[in-house]
Order: C-alpha cells, then structure tokens, then sequence
C-alpha cells in the first residue's frame, strides 16, 4: 500500500522472489491462511513483473530431493489414528523448505488433522515443521512446546520449532510429550474458537 503513491519500483526479480515467498507460504495459496489479501498482494507483484514460470522452475525438485521426500513420507508414524509425524535420516542434512514441501504433503492425507516433519537443517540444528487441517489442532500451541516460544511458533494451521544440539530422534522424543501434555489445550483452543469466533 505504501508504494501506490509515489510509487516504489521494485525490479522483476526481486517481485519474483517476493511472490516465490507467497507461493511457498501459502502451498501454492491452498493453505487456511490465504485470503483476498493474499491474491491482491501476488496482483500488485505481478505488476512490477513477477514470473511464474521463474517461480515453478525455482520450485521443481531434484531427482536427490525427491528421493528423500519419498523416503521420508513412507516412513511416517502415527501419533493416533489422526496425526502422523515423519523423520529424516539424523545423518542427513535437509533443507528448510524441503521440509516444509514434505508436511504439506503429508497435510494432504485425507483424515489427517495434524502432521510434523522433524529434520536436521545444519550441523547443530533440528527443525519441526507442523500443518493443520485449520480446524482441529492448533500446530502453534504444539509447537511452542516443543522449543519454548521463543524458538517455536507461527499459526494454529502453520507452525515450526527449532532447537539446538540434538539429535533427530529427540525431536521424536519432544513432539511426543508436547502431543501428550498439550494436545487437549491445542484442541481446545480451537473450539473456543469456533465458539467464540477468532481471536
């Protein structure tokens, strides 16, 4: 909005990377988060020469990568019959957005209300992703659990947590007890919502 009056160039590569940031955000503007703000904010990038095809081809995975998403997602766990969690090899280091990319699709599995990815995302640092159907299991609320709020956090449908020195398999350890010492807040919190409208 800033930029309407006197407007604020920005060049074509810059609004593509901005909207790549949409695009992975939003998984390709299916998640709950999207809204008519979402599509007029991509509109105003598109303006200033934002390229799909530069965004799909920045996007597409390598034969390695999905390997690994492959191996990851037929490996998951389930927590109860609702929600599933995947590991990656502790060996392996992954990137950040890749393991986004596998809890997306995990949040895909129909009857799934919640699923995590744990991976090692540099040498001394464990990452886990959580989605959310948006309606049962406030992922946030798990989350922050998970590394204290101060290294977890994000949305009810859209979270993350980080921690330091360990290894994968006590991240697996961590999202347990978070699921069983706060699942019934994480649930509840959502039907105060509906109740009670958002927050």
């Amino acid at each position: 909005y800033m930029s309407i009056n006197p407007r604020v160039e920005i060049p074509s590569a810059y609004a593509t990377l901005m909207l790549g940031g949409i695009f992975l955000d939003t998984n390709n503007f299916e998640s709950k988060s999207t809204t008519s703000k979402t599509f007029e904010a991509a509109q105003i990038l598109k303006t200033y020469g934002a390229e799909n095809d530069k965004i799909y081809d920045f996007f597409r995975e390598d034969i390695n990568e999905m390997r690994l998403i492959s191996s990851c997602t037929s490996r998951f766990k389930s927590y109860n019959n609702d929600i599933i969690y995947c590991m990656t090899e502790d060996s392996d280091i992954i990137d950040e957005a890749t393991i986004s990319k596998i809890s997306n699709q995990l949040n895909h599995i129909v009857g799934v209300k919640a699923c995590f990815v744990i991976g090692r995302v540099s040498p001394n640092l464990i990452k886990v992703s959580g989605r959310s159907d948006g309606v049962s299991i406030n992922v946030q609320i798990i989350c922050e659990n998970i590394a204290g709020k101060e290294k977890g956090g994000g949305h009810f449908h859209m979270a993350a947590a980080k921690f330091e020195g360990t290894s994968v398999q006590v991240g697996e350890t961590l999202l347990i007890e978070a699921l069983k010492n706060h699942l019934d807040e994480a649930t509840a919190y959502n039907k105060e919502n509906k109740e009670g409208g958002d927050r």
